[in-house]
């Protein structure tokens, strides 16, 4: 009889603990501990915000969204923020929520990266076809170009100062080879080799 006894008793048990780990774990009809889940912890909603314009803090802020200020830099164009200094790839307009910014795994400070661009002029010299003009994003890696083509002559790149001269800004195949220092307006003129 003692055999049938401790079964019933561990089946009573194993019945009263699988029902107790469904609501709370209880000793003798008292409760002991609740299961509790955790909240997820909330996403911040207002940061700290150091607005860098090069290496110097333009505005610090924290609100919800991006600062509408726009810092003037002479001979460039402000296009907006970005949150990486080596990346123009994504720049935030000015008075954007920062809900629309990849926050995830930021802490409640952020920086933030003024971005400048220029319009630089594409000079031929007797070339036809390929760009007239290119935007390029201040100290970062220049777009490419189509290159343009002139009869009884091999292009050879982009420089500021014609036939070769100066500092080469595109090679022969419109690939920069400088990052961009040029302000607004600046012309770069097309080398011709001839075949």
């Amino acid at each position: 009889m003692k055999t049938k006894t401790k079964n019933n008793l561990k089946t009573a048990s194993l019945i009263a603990l699988t029902a107790l780990s469904v609501a709370s774990i209880t000793t003798f009809g008292v409760a002991v501990a609740d299961a509790v889940t955790p909240e997820p912890e909330a996403p911040i909603t207002e940061y700290q915000v150091d607005y860098l314009v090069g290496q110097e803090i333009f505005a610090i802020d924290s609100k919800d969204c991006i600062t509408t200020a726009t810092p003037a830099l002479d001979g460039w164009t402000f296009l907006g923020w970005r949150l990486d200094s080596a990346d123009a790839s994504e720049v935030y307009v000015p008075g954007a929520k920062f809900s629309s910014l990849d926050l995830e795994e930021k802490d409640s400070t952020v920086q933030l990266y003024a971005t400048y661009q220029s319009t630089l002029n594409l000079d031929l010299q007797g070339g036809i076809g390929g760009n007239t003009s290119v935007n390029c994003v201040k100290d970062m890696q220049m777009k490419s170009v189509a290159i343009p083509t002139r009869d009884g002559y091999k292009f050879g790149g982009y420089y500021t100062q014609p036939t070769g001269q100066g500092t080469q800004y595109y090679d022969a195949n419109g690939k920069s080879t400088h990052t961009n220092d040029l302000v607004n307006g600046i012309t770069l003129y097309a080398y011709w080799v001839a075949k």
